[in-house]
């Protein structure tokens, strides 16, 4: 019988943040995960990352911040949507981009 894990939601935004105050640049973050700085950046502002991404940005985070091996950066009360992705239309309205008549 195969066990069970219960995934953890992982605040990729303050992981980010963690990282960038135990005064790691995204440069550096760049080179040593691997991930591009434009990745890097959608992580901070509300993307999640593919498997391996954030598997790198995980274990970073834990030999910054010297964590348990289990510990991750939880969300406290933030959205879990893809707020990146969202369009502009959908936060002017329903009739936005209509002509009149």
């Amino acid at each position: 019988m195969k066990a069970h894990h219960k995934r953890q939601a992982i605040s990729w935004s303050r992981l980010i943040a963690d990282l960038q105050g135990a005064n790691l640049s995204l440069r550096q973050v760049q080179k040593l995960t691997g991930i591009s700085k434009s990745a890097l950046h959608r992580f901070a502002h509300g993307c999640e990352p593919g498997h391996s991404d954030g598997s790198a940005l995980l274990a970073l985070w834990r030999e910054s911040m010297t964590a348990e091996p289990d510990a991750v950066p939880a969300p406290a009360d933030e959205p879990t949507v893809r707020r990146a992705r969202q369009s502009y239309r959908a936060d002017r309205g329903p009739d936005s981009g209509r002509r009149a008549g």
